[in-house]
């Protein structure tokens, strides 16, 4: 069954669209990559998933709850995914714990001590378990993303949204932050992934979406889309980055 659950989205910027009749199920447990060229939406879905962006029309549901611009509605629905940036997102004054410890205990109303040990827990997952007093400027850029996948793990979604996790990484540290998301869909994460890394997405997803120009041009299981697309647009992208 599926645990999220888009149909016909549209999302406009300034009268343009940026998903354009958008639709897709995913279940749970399934690892889904969403590949395309920049400016075809790829973010903007994650961030409606999210709750992030308000939709102009269609319905999404993200396990049994409808978002819609109902406020708490799309605060219970947040509260189930985890999302990861390109940039971090951490927060530069405060150290590696007491930016993992923050939501909890202010969204979730989560004791101090309870939140710590969570926060332990994961940092000890994504290996920066000597990390919890250094603060963000004291931090590569793999271990920044890492501590930011631990801080929305520290939330225990049932889903991970990851966009493009891994470009504003140096080539060299982009494996640390691909071995950490190899372990979540091990695990069994529900998990959507916006990148350019194609190897990845091969290695650990169930499905490939391509999108261009706000749709859903060709979606499917990840080695049949990848060696034999059936669309000639999605046959074009790929032909350049698999080179």
């Amino acid at each position: 069954m599926a645990i999220i659950s888009a149909l016909d989205i549209i999302k406009r910027f300034n009268g343009n669209p940026a998903l354009d009749g958008v639709s897709l199920d995913i279940d749970s447990s399934e690892v889904v990559v969403i590949i395309g060229p920049s400016g075809s939406g790829k973010s903007t879905l994650l961030r409606c998933i999210n709750a992030l962006e308000p939709i102009d029309s269609g319905k999404i549901t993200v396990d049994d709850i409808v978002i819609d611009s109902h406020r708490q509605r799309a605060h219970e629905a947040r509260l189930k995914v985890g999302m990861v940036f390109q940039q971090f997102e951490l927060f530069v004054h405060l150290n590696v714990m007491q930016n993992l410890v923050l939501a909890p205990k202010i969204v979730s109303r989560i004791g101090g001590a309870e939140a710590e040990k969570t926060a332990r827990l994961y940092l000890d997952k994504v290996g920066l378990a000597h990390k919890t007093e250094s603060y963000p400027s004291e931090l590569s850029g793999g271990e920044k993303q890492r501590a930011a996948i631990a801080r929305a793990l520290c939330m225990n979604p049932r889903i991970m949204l990851f966009d493009e996790p891994t470009s504003a990484l140096d080539p060299e540290m982009i494996g640390e932050v691909l071995e950490v998301m190899r372990q979540l869909a091990k695990e069994g994460m529900t998990m959507m992934i916006v990148t350019h890394e194609i190897g990845f997405a091969r290695e650990v997803s169930d499905r490939i979406i391509f999108m261009d120009k706000g749709k859903i041009v060709e979606q499917g299981p990840t080695d049949e889309l990848l060696d034999s697309a059936k669309h000639p647009r999605t046959a074009k992208f790929l032909s350049k980055v698999l080179k």
